[in-house]
């Protein structure tokens, strides 16, 4: 520990000659900093940012990732990036709508938690929701050690974020019949609990920790609950259960799953919150700016069918700065709701795809594709088809990440192999950059002569 040096938000540190540091807050969790690194030489300044893990902008504790002047570089972590969730304000509604039940069924609650972040944005949520949650009838354990002596730490540095987290002279969070059991004998007392219990307890995934006592109490009680308010990774005990288990086994015994398993909408809404923090950057439209997205832990790709994360996070980007945008949504009972980034006089119902898929076709004067799954290759090839057969105009297809198609699709070899015209392969583009998208489909349109803007009620 004596290797390390601590350094304030804000606070300039020359860590080598001519290269500076400073942090920002991340708003992600007690602590968090978005990296400011500036190097001067060569009479040159270059400003490199590396976002972290952000917070968000209605994060029930931190404070939202702090609003930066000018970068060159941004390395922005994405690892949950094509990830759009509903408004925090209906999570709330759920969870209130969850103790309500859970009231009336006179069981317990179980929560899964994460020992920093997750832990202590339950308990504001909680306190500050006490007399409209009707939460007067609940005990409250937070069953995690490391989760109490790292809410202790939120308490020591509670000039850190904006909320009313504690009392005054407490370091325990301000919430009427809340217990901290550090010990394991303490925590064997709330297995005999039957109800009115809401139990905080680790690991968040249902991996280990003291939940698996807890699980195996209630879980095979109907009258309880399971709450899950955090990502379940493949593979764990926590995912098995949000999937729809019947069963799990818990040190060779099993337990059937009678409880109401209950997966709120994470309190973590990755892809809008970096939209968010990067539209912040004044850089982005004054300034020439080099933007990678990194992919932590695992190698970059847009990810699985990202469909959904692409057009929403389009709409959310039209919606920053005043654009509208359109969409068609199919009338299904599993269909997703309409995203709240789109412009409301432009949102349609449709009830069949090919319907909505035609409607897009017969106006697009472009297919943009990027690096996706069966989804996204039925829609390329289906698109493809009409305008071989002319059944739609001729429009450019913009293949986006040039290394990802030429392994999964090549429109040279078809050519070469005769089973496609000269005409349909000069529809194909490569780009890596919105700036390469934009000036291929204004290319295409040149030398067509054909018009790029339309009129959406002729579609000529």
């Amino acid at each position: 520990m004596t290797l390390f040096q601590s350094a304030a938000y804000g606070e300039e540190v020359e860590i080598v000659p001519g290269v500076k540091l400073r942090f920002h807050d991340a708003g992600h969790i007690l602590g968090s900093a978005i990296v400011e690194l500036k190097y001067e030489g060569d009479n040159n300044v270059h400003t490199l940012v590396f976002s972290g893990d952000l917070g968000y902008r209605d994060a029930p504790v931190m404070n939202f990732p702090e609003n930066l002047q000018h970068a060159d570089t941004v390395i922005m972590e994405s690892t949950y990036g094509e990830r759009l969730h509903r408004p925090f304000a209906e999570t709330l509604e759920e969870l209130a709508g969850v103790f309500e039940v859970a009231r009336a069924a006179k069981g317990n609650v179980l929560i899964p938690a994460f020992t920093v972040g997750r832990t202590q944005d339950l308990l504001y949520l909680m306190a500050e929701h006490y007399d409209e949650w009707r939460l007067c009838d609940w005990h409250f354990f937070l069953d995690i050690p490391m989760a109490i002596e790292a809410t202790e730490t939120y308490s020591k540095y509670r000039h850190l974020y904006g909320v009313k987290l504690f009392g005054p002279d407490s370091h325990l969070p301000d919430l009427p019949n809340f217990h901290a059991t550090m010990t394991t004998e303490e925590s064997m007392v709330i297995n005999q609990i039957e109800s009115g219990a809401i139990i905080i307890a680790g690991s968040g995934v249902c991996s280990g920790g003291r939940i698996h006592h807890h699980l195996k109490n209630n879980i095979w009680r109907p009258e309880c609950h399971l709450v899950i308010v955090g990502y379940q990774a493949h593979g764990t005990l926590g995912r098995r259960l949000v999937d729809g288990v019947d069963e799990i086994k818990l040190w060779g015994n099993k337990y059937k799953v009678r409880a109401q398993v209950i997966r709120s909408a994470d309190f973590r809404r990755m892809l809008t919150r970096r939209i968010c923090w990067t539209g912040m950057l004044p850089s982005r439209t004054g300034h020439k700016s080099t933007w990678y997205m990194v992919k932590i832990a695992r190698s970059w790709r847009l990810r699985k069918n990202c469909g959904l994360g692409i057009m929403e996070a389009a709409n959310r980007e039209a919606f920053d700065v005043g654009a509208k945008s359109i969409e068609l949504n199919i009338t299904l009972p599993h269909e997703q709701y309409p995203n709240p980034y789109i412009s409301e006089e432009l949102c349609f119902s449709v009830h069949y795809f090919a319907i909505r898929k035609l409607n897009f076709l017969l106006r697009a004067r472009a297919l943009v594709v990027f690096p996706g799954g069966f989804g996204t290759l039925d829609e390329l090839f289906e698109t493809l088809n009409l305008v071989q057969s002319r059944k739609i105009k001729p429009l450019p297809v913009i293949l986006v990440g040039e290394q990802y198609w030429r392994k999964v699709f090549d429109p040279d070899f078809l050519l070469q192999e005769g089973v496609i015209d000269p005409e349909d392969r000069e529809l194909f583009w490569y780009a890596e950059s919105a700036q390469e998208i934009w000036d291929h489909i204004s290319s295409w349109h040149r030398r067509a002569e054909s018009k790029l803007v339309c009129n959406p009620a002729t579609a000529d």
